[in-house]
C-alpha cells in the first residue's frame, strides 16, 4: 500500500516590513557607489538642465561632482542634486539650501526683515533708493551681520525690468529679498557654505571666456627677444604735386564760413543725452523690422541692449524702461503670431 506523500513547495521568505526607525539619506561610501547613482538619476529622467553635458559620460562626470560637492556639506545626494547647481562650470547653492544649512549649524540667533515704505506706481516708477535690509545676528555676537539690495542695485546690475530675466519681471521684491540675504549670509556664515557662491548671483553674471593667452615673457632670459617686432608702417606712395594756380587758391563756393577770430565754424557736438536718444531710435526701428523671433533676439543683442546702456548712462532711466517694454511687446506679438 502506497502512502501518497505531498512534496512542499519552497515559499520565498519575505523580509517584515519595520516602521518606526530614524529616517536617513541613502549614502555612498565609495566612487563607484557614487558612479551608480548617476546612472540612477539618469534613468529616472531627473538631471536637472544645469548637469546636462554634451554626452552621456559628461553628464555624469557633473552628476558625480554635485554629488561630491554635497557629501562635503553633509548632504544626501538626492538632495544635493535638487540644490545644488552647475553655473558657468562652478558648483552654486539654491537660496534656500543655503539658509537650510545656516539654520542646520546652530550658529544663527535671529533673522530681522526692513523693507523700505512701499513704493508707488509701476516698477518702472519706482525709486532707486527702495530696498530692503536684512539683519542676520550670529550667537556669541554683538553686531549682525547686515545684507541691503535696492531697485538701483537691479537697475545697474541690469536686473531691473530685463525681460531675458522672468523671476525679475514676475517677483522683483522676493528677488531682492533672496540678494539681500545672500550677502548677509556670505559675509557672517561663509564657514556653514564652505565658500561657495549663491546661484541666484552667479547665474545673473556672464560666463567671460577670455582668448588671450598668459604671457610668459618673464621666463625668458632675455624679455625683450621674446616681444614680437613692431610692425613698420607700409610707405604711402608720393603724391603727385600739382601745379597751383590763382584760380585754385580762390575758396570754393561751398567752403564753411569762418568766424571773426579766424576760426571754421562747425555743427555743435551731440550731448550724451541726444546720442543715447539716437541710439535707441535706431534700436526701435530694427526692432519693428523683425519678422521672427530669432530676429528680434539679434536686434536685442545688437542694438537695444547698448542703446538701454547708453540712456541709463545718461540718466534717462525712464527711457531705457519704455524700451526694454518695447522689446517684450514686440517679441510676445511675434510669439503669438
Amino acid at each position: 500500500m502506497t502512502e501518497n506523500k505531498e512534496v512542499a513547495k519552497a515559499q520565498p521568505q519575505k523580509t517584515p516590513l519595520q516602521a518606526g526607525g530614524k529616517i536617513a539619506g541613502i549614502v555612498p561610501q565609495t566612487l563607484d557607489d557614487a558612479w551608480r547613482l548617476t546612472d540612477a538619476f539618469m534613468h529616472a529622467g531627473m538631471v536637472p538642465s544645469s548637469y546636462e553635458g554634451k554626452n552621456p559620460d559628461e553628464t555624469r562626470a557633473k552628476l558625480m561632482m554635485g554629488i561630491m560637492q554635497g557629501m562635503e556639506l553633509g548632504i544626501p545626494p538626492l538632495t544635493a542634486i535638487k540644490n545644488i547647481a552647475i553655473i558657468n562650470n562652478r558648483p552654486t547653492l539654491w537660496g534656500d539650501l543655503t539658509v537650510a544649512l545656516v539654520q542646520e549649524s546652530g550658529t544663527l540667533a535671529k533673522i530681522e526683515v526692513e523693507w523700505d515704505a512701499p513704493p508707488k506706481g509701476d516698477l518702472s516708477d519706482w525709486d532707486d533708493d527702495f530696498g530692503v535690509t536684512i539683519r542676520l545676528h550670529r550667537k556669541e555676537q554683538d553686531e549682525p551681520y547686515v545684507g541691503r539690495f535696492t531697485v538701483g542695485d537691479a537697475r545697474r546690475a541690469k536686473l531691473w525690468l530685463n525681460p531675458r530675466r522672468d523671476p525679475w519681471m514676475k517677483y522683483p521684491k522676493r528677488m531682492m529679498h533672496w540678494r539681500a540675504m545672500g550677502f548677509a549670509i556670505r559675509d557672517g556664515f561663509a564657514d556653514c557654505l564652505a565658500g561657495m557662491q549663491i546661484r541666484e548671483e552667479v547665474e545673473d553674471q556672464p560666463a567671460q571666456e577670455s582668448d588671450r593667452k598668459a604671457s610668459m615673457v618673464f621666463l625668458e632670459d632675455d624679455p625683450t627677444a621674446a616681444l614680437p617686432a613692431p610692425e613698420t608702417p607700409e610707405e604711402a606712395p608720393e603724391a603727385e604735386v600739382e601745379e597751383i594756380t590763382p584760380e585754385a587758391t580762390e575758396p570754393a563756393p561751398c567752403a564753411p564760413e569762418k568766424g571773426a577770430e579766424g576760426i571754421t565754424s562747425q555743427p555743435p557736438k551731440e550731448t550724451p543725452q541726444e546720442h543715447a536718444q539716437r541710439m535707441a531710435q535706431r534700436a526701435r526701428r530694427k526692432l519693428t523690422e523683425c519678422e521672427t523671433s530669432k530676429d528680434i533676439d539679434a536686434a536685442y543683442r545688437m542694438y537695444c541692449e547698448g542703446a538701454c546702456e547708453l540712456l541709463r548712462g545718461a540718466g534717462l532711466n525712464d527711457e531705457a524702461d519704455r524700451l526694454e517694454r518695447a522689446y517684450s511687446d514686440a517679441s510676445a506679438e511675434l510669439a503669438a503670431a
